[in-house]
C-alpha cells in the first residue's frame, strides 16, 4: 500500500503507525507477530543462509562503466525540437545551464558533470546549481536566472522529479523559473533527467530531452 501511495499519504500512514503504537492502539504483541510473520517467510525462503555465488569484483569496473556510459547515451531520447537547436547551432557560444544538485558533481569546481562536458565542447557555460528542498536556493537561483538569461544565447533547463513534486507537494517552482525564461526571448531546451512525463508540465517549451 505504501509503495504506490503518494509521499503524502505514505508520511501519514507511517506517523498513524507510531501515534496507535505510542497509544496503545497496537500492542506489543501485534507487532512482535507481525515481525516473526515477516521472519518466518524470509527463514522459509532461506535468506538467512543465502550468500551470493557470483564475483562481485568485477563490478564498477572500467569496461562496466565504459557499458553504462554507453547505455546512458542510447538511452537519450529528443522529444521535440522544433527550433532546431539540437545539434547546437554554430551561433551558440554562451550558455546558462540550470542544474540540480543531484546531478554527478563535475571533477573540479562546483559544476555538474554537464556544465562541464559543454566547456570541453568549447562553449562558455555559466551554471547555477539549485537545490530543491531549499526555498532560498530557489530563491537565488530564480533571481540570477533571470538576470543572466539576457547575457546568453541559451539557456539549458535541467528538471528534477518535476511532476512528483507537484503531485505530492503542488511545487510549480521549476515550471514557473522555465516559463519565465521563455518570456526573456531566449532560446530554452529542457531536459528531463528522470521523468519523461515531466513534458506534460511544461509542453510550451520547443525543445525536450529526455536522459537517464
Amino acid at each position: 500500500m505504501l509503495s504506490v501511495s503518494p509521499l503524502e499519504a505514505q508520511i501519514a500512514i507511517h506517523q498513524a503507525l507510531i501515534t496507535a503504537v505510542q497509544n496503545g492502539e497496537i500492542g506489543a504483541e501485534r507487532i512482535d507477530e507481525s515481525v516473526f510473520r515477516i521472519l518466518r517467510v524470509k527463514h522459509k525462503y532461506g535468506l538467512f543462509q543465502w550468500q551470493p555465488s557470483a564475483d562481485l569484483s568485477p563490478v564498477g569496473s572500467q569496461e562496466h562503466q565504459a557499458m553504462a556510459d554507453e547505455m546512458a547515451l542510447a538511452a537519450t531520447t529528443l522529444l521535440r525540437n522544433d527550433a532546431g537547436l539540437v545539434p547546437l547551432p554554430q551561433h551558440i557560444r554562451r550558455v546558462l545551464v540550470l542544474s540540480p544538485d543531484e546531478l554527478p558533481p563535475a571533477s573540479t569546481g562546483n559544476a555538474t558533470l554537464l556544465a562541464q562536458d559543454l566547456r570541453q565542447q568549447g562553449l562558455e557555460a555559466r551554471e547555477l546549481v539549485f537545490n530543491l528542498n531549499r526555498s532560498n536556493s530557489k530563491d537565488t537561483t530564480y533571481a540570477e536566472a533571470l538576470r543572466l538569461a539576457p547575457l546568453n544565447d541559451l539557456v539549458i533547463f535541467g528538471e528534477w522529479e518535476l511532476v512528483k513534486r507537484y503531485a505530492n507537494w503542488s511545487d510549480q517552482w521549476q515550471e514557473q523559473l522555465i516559463a519565465a525564461l521563455q518570456q526573456t526571448g531566449k532560446a530554452v531546451i529542457v531536459i528531463a533527467w528522470r521523468d519523461p512525463g515531466a513534458i506534460l508540465r511544461v509542453s510550451q517549451v520547443s525543445t525536450f530531452l529526455i536522459a537517464y
